[in-house]
Order: C-alpha cells, then structure tokens, then sequence
C-alpha cells in the first residue's frame, strides 16, 4: 500500500505523517476501506535528544515537516472526502500542533508588551496562572496513578518522582524550548532554508537499564 501511494518522500521531514496522508489520500481517492491501527503496547524505547542544541535540532526539523505536510496535503484539511482522517484528524493537528506555537509566542510577545506598558493586573495573571498550572499537574497525577495501576512502564518507583518532577519543571524550562524552535522551524522553511538533518548524536541505552524500565532495547 505505502509503494502504491507513491512511497516516502526523500525530501520531507514528516516522513511519518507524509506517507499516512499519501495512504489515505490513495486509498479514498480509489473508494476502499482502510483503517489506522494504533498498538497500545510498548514495544521499544526511542532515544531522546541528549542536549538542548539536539533537541532544538529536531523540533525545528520537525516543525518545518508539520508546515510541509499542511502545504503538499492542504486539500485535505476539512476536507470530508477523506473521511475521519480529513475533517477530524488533520484539523486537530492543525489547530493544537502546527497553530499552537504561533499562538503561544504571540501570546509571549503580547504579554510583554502589555508588562512594560504597565497595563497587566498582576495578581489576576499570577490567579489565572497558578490555576492553570495546578489543573495540569492534577491532570499529571492522575496519569501517574493510572500508569501505577494498570502496571505499565516504569519499574523503580523513583522514577515516577522523577516523572513527576519534570512535569513540574515542564511548562517552565522545557516548553518555551518547544515553541521557539517550532516558530524557528516555520520561518526556515517559509524563507526556503536549505534543510539538512545534521547530526543527531546517539549515546545509546544498555541492556540493563532497558530491563528497569520495562522496554526493549532497539
């Protein structure tokens, strides 16, 4: 299916993405069944970025695939001829990945500028934010019990507190990192930067601490 749907572009960086909308569109435009499978079970463990110049690397890389795949797949948006995948899926990615960092950094942008015009009710952004942040880490424990009680993941207790320390640290230091890389990410491809993947350094993951974590080495 994936070779009749023309194959993987060599010149994407959503190559995931990509090849699912050149599957579906292939199989919609020819009036078959096809349905997208998702496998709840952990079968590996991906390395992740081991520095912040490898993580910003990669979200730009990949923020400039996300504006690729609503360019070459733009017909597809809301589009009910391409069923659940048209008019649900490819808005949501729309709407709470691709807008989501432009929305952000416009709020960041307004946000300082109202600070220095001194036009910003401290106590009700200090309220508005604590609020926030408190239904997120609500929302954080829940999924740490749920993880806890199902018997999934993680081995070592210590890891859920480490777990959950970084979600405490998440929308503080990690996050902003996310959306100015996804903002870099769009600007290099609107102004057609050459895209390169670069080195993403891999340090690897032994055996062992595989096994503590419950995944297999991949």
């Amino acid at each position: 299916m994936a070779i009749k749907a023309g194959g993987y572009d060599g010149d994407s960086f959503a190559e995931d993405m990509d090849i699912i909308c050149r599957m579906v569109r292939y199989m919609c435009d020819s009036g078959e069944d096809y349905q997208i499978v998702q496998i709840p079970e952990t079968c590996c463990w991906t390395e992740g970025p081991s520095s912040v110049k490898v993580l910003m690397r990669q979200r730009i890389r990949w923020a400039r695939g996300l504006l690729q795949i609503f360019t070459v797949h733009r017909d597809m948006l809301w589009n009910r001829n391409y069923r659940q995948f048209g008019f649900f899926t490819m808005p949501y990615v729309f709407i709470f990945e691709f807008l989501a960092p432009i929305i952000e950094f416009t709020g960041y942008l307004v946000l300082i500028s109202l600070f220095f015009r001194g036009e910003v009710n401290t106590v009700t952004m200090l309220v508005v934010f604590f609020a926030i942040y408190s239904f997120a880490q609500l929302l954080t424990m829940c999924i740490i019990s749920m993880d806890i009680y199902v018997g999934s993941g993680f081995k070592r207790k210590i890891d859920y507190i480490w777990f959950g320390i970084a979600s405490i640290l998440e929308p503080i230091l990690y996050h902003p990192i996310l959306v100015f890389a996804a903002i870099r990410g769009y600007i290099k491809q609107v102004l057609g930067k050459q895209m390169v993947w670069g080195n993403m350094v891999r340090k690897g993951v032994n055996q062992q601490d595989a096994k503590k974590k419950g995944g297999k080495h991949a």
